[in-house]
């Protein structure tokens, strides 16, 4: 049991890489890390029930809840100036969440609520006079599809795409002890010349729905002239240690202490030091190195959890800090085999296509992932793969703490989606831009198994090199592979693993012979055949690289028709209500609940 470990709390001394404009000296001996206030830090709280990574020393306003709300299907709002205050808006609508799903829009053969186009939110806030000095940010983690931003009537920001969010320094717009007016219109209408991003996150395949609104928090957040911008761990299980990068921000040239601490998932800390570093105006980064003692393994299994705290020091009190949570976890791959933490791992792994009935996008909460990630667990999975799509934040929160690897991929759905893609230089930069942020945005949470840049491009596709090289400089740590869905004998450097797609025309039989697939499929026309053995799926030669299942056999399973009436939300069963109707037409309805039995079975 946790409880059973004893930690023992030990100062260690960093491996420090020169990087950039940063100059240090080691000040071990010169203040007692025991000495400095911990400003109100929870050592013990290890669970994800707020945002990481998080901050106890900056002051933040939450702006999730409720602001004021006005659809503009005529694109007026801009002409007419819908960010000023003085403009009526009528409506009000709830922070983060679609709007669809809170009733906005007209009905459609597919869902009840759905609007696409410009809508407009608004709220004014006031900000401390307290914050008198500071730096001050607007912080949106996530908007479907493009945001332009106003504060006080001025527009200071045009967002486009949904997968990382944006922050806006707005020190100069705002004056501690006023109010601040913030519009964001939001546009879910895309435009293709500059937004080729399609995935499971905009529910495709059958349903089309373009549902939109700001789907992630919303926050101001206040930092001092100096503060810890980002850091990234890699852990190296073989010689017990982790590697960083941290990099820091300051508006003008100083000396600063940096105090570093490792947590371990006992609450104690177990290795951390102090050191004095010259920092010049703008951004340094620099490499350090820790060792831990006998550290814990992050596994499905075994899912420990350690957090490194950051924290810039004046005298004896923290003006800064930067916390994250971190896994000693380590992925390598040799020949056809994976490896987690020097061990051979197999993957029992599912597909998600982020399907949410009753809020249409993903839920911003960590409770819901939570109940819904332990019922997974409970089927025995510890692996799965989002088609052409990036879970939330709270999604791998939850997934490092539960224990399961996740692969995210780039929405790169389809080949018609790239080519009109790659057609626009903006459009390829945006893929090149979210496919790195995506990476810098998620890359400490151990779940994360490695990342994948599209959906069944078996041929691979020209941006492939340059993103594959973009993972490994930001990642090193993880495979990477230009497609989920390939044919088994492919061979091409941008792929780490091979996602296979079983694709099959037959049902294997309970048989001792070979059972040999037609030779092509004509839907794939690149994969090679595929045997049957034994109620098996088997490649028919030795591969050489590790292979995961892409899609295993396409069964269809015949819906239970009664199970309509279990849509009380947003979406319609419109596929429910046409086999419904179809049973009826054969006077079959009283035996529904049989034939799905059967069916499933």
């Amino acid at each position: 049991m946790l409880t059973e470990l004893i930690f023992k709390k030990v100062t260690k001394s960093l491996l420090f890489v020169l990087v950039g404009t940063i100059f240090l000296t080691s000040i071990n001996s010169c203040t007692s890390i025991n000495d400095v206030s911990n400003n109100g830090v929870d050592n013990k709280n290890n669970l994800a029930d707020s945002r990481w990574p998080r901050s106890v020393i900056r002051p933040q306003i939450d702006l999730d809840g409720e602001w004021k709300f006005r659809i503009d299907p005529k694109d007026v709002g801009l002409k007419e100036g819908w960010f000023d205050a003085s403009v009526t808006f009528e409506e009000t609508i709830l922070v983060p969440g679609a709007w669809d799903a809170q009733g906005v829009g007209k009905e459609t053969d597919k869902i009840t609520n759905s609007y696409i186009g410009k809508a407009w939110y608004r709220r004014i806030v006031k900000i401390p006079s307290d914050w008198a000095g500071k730096k001050i940010f607007l912080r949106l983690g996530g908007v479907h599809r493009y945001a332009d931003v106003w504060i006080n009537s001025k527009h200071v920001r045009r967002h486009v795409g949904y997968v990382v969010g944006f922050d806006i320094d707005l020190s100069k717009y705002i004056t501690p002890g006023d109010d601040v007016t913030i519009a964001i219109r939001v546009d879910n209408e895309q435009d293709w010349d500059i937004d080729a991003l399609t995935g499971a996150f905009d529910v495709i395949d059958y349903m089309d729905i373009n549902w939109g609104g700001i789907h992630q928090h919303v926050w101001l957040e206040a930092r001092n002239s100096k503060w810890i911008e980002d850091a990234f761990v890699k852990p190296n299980v073989a010689e017990s240690k982790i590697d960083m990068e941290v990099t820091l921000s300051t508006e003008t040239d100083c000396e600063q202490k940096l105090l570093v601490e490792i947590i371990g998932p006992d609450g104690d800390t177990v290795a951390s030091t102090l050191q004095l570093l010259n920092l010049l105006e703008g951004n340094s980064s620099v490499n350090l190195s820790i060792a831990l003692d006998d550290p814990l393994l992050w596994s499905p299994n075994h899912p420990w959890l350690y957090r490194l705290r950051l924290s810039l020091l004046d005298g004896d009190m923290r003006s800064d800090d930067w916390e994250i949570r971190f896994g000693m976890k380590e992925i390598v791959i040799r020949g056809a085999d994976i490896y987690l933490n020097g061990k051979k791992i197999y993957l029992h792994g599912y597909g998600d296509d982020s399907v949410y009935p009753k809020t249409l996008c993903p839920p911003a909460n960590h409770k819901a992932y939570r109940e819904r990630m332990k019922l997974i667990k409970e089927f025995g999975f510890n692996y799965v793969r989002h088609h052409s799509s990036v879970p939330l934040p709270e999604y791998f929160d939850v997934a490092d703490e539960l224990g399961m690897l996740v692969q995210p991929e780039l929405p790169i759905a389809y080949e018609r989606f790239l080519e009109m893609g790659l057609e626009h230089k903006a459009s390829r930069k945006l893929y090149i831009e979210t496919w790195q942020g995506m990476i810098q945005r998620y890359r400490n949470h151990p779940s994360v198994f490695g990342w994948c840049m599209s959906n069944e491009m078996y041929g691979g596709f020209e941006l492939a090199t340059e993103l594959y090289d973009i993972a490994k400089k930001y990642d090193p740590t993880r495979p990477v592979y230009d497609s989920d869905g390939v044919p088994p004998d492919m061979e091409r450097p941008t792929l780490d693993v091979l996602a296979v797609q079983f694709d099959v025309q037959v049902l294997p039989v309970q048989s001792s012979t070979v059972n040999q697939i037609p030779k092509r499929d004509p839907m794939h026309p690149l994969l090679k055949p595929i045997t049957s053995r034994s109620n098996k799926f088997a490649l028919d030669f030795p591969p050489t690289k590790p292979v995961i299942s892409h899609e295993m056999g396409n069964y269809v399973t015949y819906p239970n028709v009664h199970d309509a009436k279990k849509f009380t939300h947003n979406v319609k069963p419109f596929w429910l209500e046409q086999a419904h109707k179809d049973l009826e037409t054969r006077g079959m309805l009283d035996e529904a609940e049989r034939l799905a039995e059967c069916s499933e079975n």
